[in-house]
Order: C-alpha cells, then structure tokens, then sequence
C-alpha cells in the first residue's frame, strides 16, 4: 500500500510537474497567438488603407486622363485657329504687296487715265526696275 501511495505520489508530482510545463507553454502560446493577431489585424487595416489609396490614385488618374484629353482638344483647335490666322495673315501680305507693286508700276506710267485704272483696262509690261526678290515671293505664294 505504502508502494502504491508512493508510486501514486511519485506519478502526481510528475503531473503536476507536467501540467505546470503545459500551462506555462499555453501562455507563451496564448502570448504569441495575441502578438500575432494584433500583427494581423495591423496588416489587415494598412492592406485596407492602401486599397482605398489606390481606389483614389485610379480616380485621380481616370480624372486626369480626361483633363489632358480636354486640355489636347482645346490645343489642337487653339493650333488650327493660328494657322488659319497665320494663312489669313499671309495672303493679306501677298495681296497688299500685290497692291503697293502694282501702285508703284502705275506711278511710273505715262498717260494713264484714272478711267482706265478703274475700268481695268490698262495693260502694264514687266518694268526694268522690279526687284527679283519680289517676283520671286510673288511666285512662292501663287
């Protein structure tokens, strides 16, 4: 009897010698369990903070992407708009050194009738005195 309260002693301090062991284990464990899910539940909201940053940044691009299509319109026809001024300009160019040429040719004809100039039944030839860059400008625009 004496044999078997020892042994049974002997087998409930190895017990408890266990259960302490297992409890301090469970503790360490419950320790990193709650370390981990604090880790998780951080990750968790930065991993939801850069979705909705990213949901944002794909806005702010759609948003842009429409403003630089406006902004590439509005310079096409800004452009179209100068050349065409820039071609109106130029041939009122031509046309004044149209006039002022054929000004200058008319001075220098004898009897010529302001009639004639008006009913456009004056003939003029190439005069000696007409600068070859004149021409030559004349020719480009025609």
């Amino acid at each position: 009897m004496k044999e078997k309260t020892k042994h049974a002693v002997d087998e409930r301090k190895q017990l408890e010698e266990k259960l302490n062991r297992v409890t301090k284990e469970k503790q360490s464990m419950d320790k990193k369990i709650s370390q981990l899910t604090s880790k998780v539940n951080r990750i968790a909201a930065e991993l939801k903070d850069e979705k909705e940053i990213n949901k944002c940044l794909r806005q702010n691009q759609a948003l842009w992407q429409q403003k630089l299509s406006i902004a590439d319109k509005a310079l096409k026809e800004v452009r179209e708009m100068k050349e065409k001024e820039i071609t109106e300009l130029q041939e009122q160019v031509r046309d004044l050194m149209f006039y002022f040429d054929a000004k200058d040719k008319l001075k220098d004809v004898p009897n010529v009738s302001s009639q004639e100039i008006q009913e456009g039944q004056i003939v003029i030839g190439e005069a000696s005195g007409t600068s070859a860059e004149t021409t030559k400008h004349r020719k480009k625009k025609h």
